[in-house]
């Protein structure tokens, strides 16, 4: 029941104007012989380019990456006009066009990226577990969860060091239902990477009321496959000490899995298996379902 509890609360932790593209395009950047322009797709991609044509319909730009490419409009959700140095920099104030909705946290842990303000995300995993999490601040993130089990709170304080790296520290707690003794796990993380992939290093220290000490350690990283699909694993040593018997009693905990996202990218699934070697435990499901907001 305690490691139940434990993994339990881990789990709980670019704005440019733009174009309705939904009438006719009568935009035109100001005395430039070349336009460039950002383009979000319905389906949550995004290209940048030079503008070579626009019809009633469609947009031929070329991209760095995949030259020249002719794009609908009914396909395009908004239109960013750019000039030639922003090719390349996403700075969009709100994640609707960016290549991850959900760079905050991995399967249960959080990374030291960062709810923006007014964002927040509504997580369900197992059927069981619920978390809401809400950006205070660009640099504060508050939630609740509610199981079976019991009831708590999250708190998630972090800052940008600089663009590759993020640091994030909080706290974690639960109530059990049972009258068993309330557990908390207070953190500290540091981040080196982007929302596009990153690593992650974690440290926290549990505690009871029951007398026992633990301690853990956290490596998590990400990967984008594509803007629908992520690469991630997730991996524990938890060290706990009995007061009363003085035995560490260390458990390991592996993960690997991914998440995908819907074509509009408003719910977001997680899959993965998860095994405990120290247990000889091996192919526990993973799946969990959240839907940004």
């Amino acid at each position: 029941m305690r490691y139940l509890l434990l993994l339990t609360l881990i789990s709980g932790f670019i704005l440019p104007v733009t174009f309705d593209v939904s009438a006719q395009d009568t935009q035109t950047p100001a005395t430039h012989n070349a336009r460039y322009v950002r383009l979000f797709l319905q389906n949550g991609g995004m290209y940048e380019g030079e503008v070579l044509e626009i019809d009633e319909s469609t947009f031929l730009i070329n991209t760095l990456e995949l030259g020249k490419m002719r794009i609908t409009k009914t396909d395009i959700s908004s239109i960013t006009y750019i000039t030639a140095d922003e090719v390349g920099k996403m700075t969009k104030g709100n994640r609707k066009g960016d290549l991850n909705p959900q760079p905050t946290r991995y399967f249960f842990a959080p990374s030291g990226l960062q709810l923006k303000k007014g964002e927040g995300y509504y997580q369900n995993a197992w059927l069981i577990y619920n978390q809401v999490s809400y950006g205070v601040s660009d640099h504060l993130t508050v939630g609740m969860s509610m199981t079976p089990f019991g009831t708590g709170g999250t708190v998630k304080l972090g800052t940008k060091l600089s663009d590759k790296v993020n640091v994030s520290a909080g706290g974690i707690a639960l109530i059990p239902f049972t009258g068993d003794d309330a557990l908390g796990i207070g953190f500290a993380n540091i981040t080196f990477g982007d929302e596009r992939k990153n690593l992650s290093i974690s440290s926290g220290v549990g505690f009871s009321d029951g007398g026992d000490n633990i301690t853990l350690l956290n490596v998590s990283a990400m990967l984008e496959v594509s803007s629908n699909l992520w690469i991630i694993t997730e991996n524990y040593q938890i060290f706990q000490t009995s007061s009363y018997s003085g035995n560490p009693d260390n458990v390991t905990i592996i993960s690997m899995g991914i998440r995908r996202a819907s074509r509009t990218r408003d719910i977001l699934w997680d899959y993965a298996l998860v095994a405990i070697p120290s247990e000889e435990v091996f192919g526990i499901p993973w799946l969990s379902c959240t839907i940004p907001f």
